[in-house]
């Protein structure tokens, strides 16, 4: 036997309300992987990106969600963040990531965090969201200075 029913259609004035309560403040950083680059040599395609560093990256993400973030802007930039010039890199930025003006909310430059000597992450950062999107393992994603 076959259970029948019918879909009320509502009309234009009856909209869905979805409230989210709000019982905290986010203070710890989580992180997006929607707009890595697309440039293989600076994403998860990357040869360089192996076993051992897929470690270090996952150890370095659980560090720096546990923390803080205001501790971790204060740690040193070999455990933290370290902002740099945009002009400074060498990899193209996902289109998309632009287009979506998600740009406009975010911090000045870009961020960088270090998986020890394994490579660098490069990403934005809008509140607490750190978008990652360049993961450096050659180190020569951006100019280190002289």
């Amino acid at each position: 036997m076959t259970k029948q029913f019918s879909i009320k259609k509502k009309s234009a004035d009856q909209t869905t309300k979805i409230i989210i309560p709000r019982h905290f403040t986010p203070t710890r950083l989580t992180f997006n992987f929607s707009f890595l680059t697309h440039d293989k040599k600076y994403n998860f395609n990357n040869v360089g990106f192996n076993k051992n560093v897929k470690s270090t990256f996952l150890n370095t993400l659980l560090r720096l969600s546990s923390d803080d973030l205001v501790a971790i802007y204060n740690y040193p930039k070999e455990t933290g963040l370290e902002k740099m010039d945009e002009s400074k890199m060498r990899f193209s930025l996902n289109t998309e990531f632009s287009n979506s003006d998600r740009d406009k909310d975010c911090l000045d430059g870009l961020w960088v965090f270090r998986m020890n000597t394994k490579g660098r992450v490069i990403g934005k950062i809008q509140n607490t969201t750190f978008y990652i999107m360049c993961v450096d393992t050659s180190f020569d994603a951006y100019d280190h200075g002289s």
